[in-house]
C-alpha cells in the first residue's frame, strides 16, 4: 500500500501542475498583458504630430502661394488712364464750314450799340450805284427794308463785323472775319456786285 501511495504523489503533482500551467497560459490569452499595447499607443501618438506638422506646412505652403499670386496681380494692373477729347475734333461735323453760318461776329457789338447797317447780313444788301470821285469811291446799297445807304471804304456793314476794303466800278468788297472749328480767326471776303439796273443807270 505504501507503494502505490509513494507512486500517486508525483502523477497528482504533475496534474496539479499541468492545471496551473493551462490556466495561466489561457489567461495570457484572454488578458495581454498592457507592456505590449504601450508601444502602439506610443506609435500612433508619435505619428499625430507629424501629420499635423505635415498639414500645418502644406497649409503655410499654399497661404505663401496665394500671397504671391495677389501681389504679382497688383503690380500687373496697369494704371487708370483718364482720356482727353478736348483736343479731338467732333467726327459728325462737316469738313467744309459754311461761312455764313460760321460767321458769328468776332468782335460783335450789342444789338442796342450797333446801327441800323450793322442789323443784317452782307449778302442781304442790294449794290444799286456806285459814285466815281477824284480821290475815292462811293456806293449806293439797299438794305432788306429799302433803305439806302452811301457807304466808303473802311465802314462797317453787316452783322459780322464787315469791313468795306475796296469800291470798284462794278462791285464793293466787304472783309468778315470769323472763328472755325478750331477756334482760329479767319477772313472772309464777300462780293456785292452792280445790278443791271444799277449799270445802266450808271451808264
Amino acid at each position: 500500500m505504501t507503494r502505490r501511495k509513494s507512486n500517486c504523489i508525483p502523477n497528482i503533482l504533475l496534474l496539479v501542475v499541468s492545471l496551473i500551467a493551462a490556466g495561466c497560459a489561457k489567461d495570457e490569452k484572454a488578458n495581454p498583458s498592457p507592456a505590449v499595447q504601450a508601444p502602439a499607443k506610443s506609435a500612433t501618438s508619435a505619428s499625430a504630430p507629424v501629420q499635423v506638422r505635415l498639414s500645418s506646412t502644406r497649409n503655410d505652403a499654399a497661404a505663401s502661394a496665394v500671397q504671391k499670386q495677389t501681389s504679382s496681380l497688383r503690380h500687373v494692373l496697369p494704371p487708370e488712364t483718364i482720356l482727353d477729347f478736348s483736343k479731338k475734333k467732333d467726327p459728325f461735323k462737316p469738313f467744309v464750314s459754311q461761312p455764313t453760318i460760321a460767321v458769328k461776329a468776332v468782335n460783335r457789338k450789342s444789338a442796342g450799340d450797333s446801327l441800323p447797317i450793322q442789323s443784317y447780313d452782307v449778302n442781304k444788301f442790294r449794290l444799286v450805284g456806285i459814285i466815281a470821285g477824284l480821290k475815292e469811291n462811293r456806293a449806293l446799297v439797299i438794305d432788306p427794308l429799302g433803305k439806302g445807304y452811301v457807304v466808303k471804304v473802311g465802314m462797317s456793314i453787316g452783322s459780322n463785323s464787315g469791313k468795306i476794303v475796296r469800291i470798284t466800278a462794278s462791285a464793293v468788297d466787304v472783309l468778315e472775319q470769323f472763328r472755325d472749328d478750331n477756334g482760329i480767326t479767319r477772313k472772309h471776303t464777300v462780293r456785292l456786285t452792280l445790278s443791271q439796273k444799277g449799270k445802266e443807270s450808271v451808264r
